[in-house]
């Protein structure tokens, strides 16, 4: 398959706050939860799963905070 060994990342971001995807929170899951379809997907076709980055509650996040998430995603990029 054409996508056999490549890498999938999730890097998103979301307007709302991480307390909002837990089970107790707004949506009632874990972000986590959320991306098992894609996870499964991925897996099935032979595509390398890797930890995701989310950058949460985006309309109040801070300067610093926005830096570290490029930072982070910066290297993200470099693996």
């Amino acid at each position: 398959m054409a996508l056999t060994g490549k890498t999938f990342r999730i890097v998103s971001s979301a307007g709302s706050t991480a307390a909002n995807y837990t089970l107790e929170g707004l949506y009632g899951m874990t972000y986590e939860q959320m991306l098992v379809p894609l996870k499964m997907t991925a897996i099935r076709v032979g595509m390398l799963w890797r930890e995701h980055l989310i950058l949460f509650d985006t309309r109040n996040v801070t300067d610093e905070e926005l830096e570290a998430a490029a930072q982070q995603y910066r290297k993200l990029l470099s693996e």
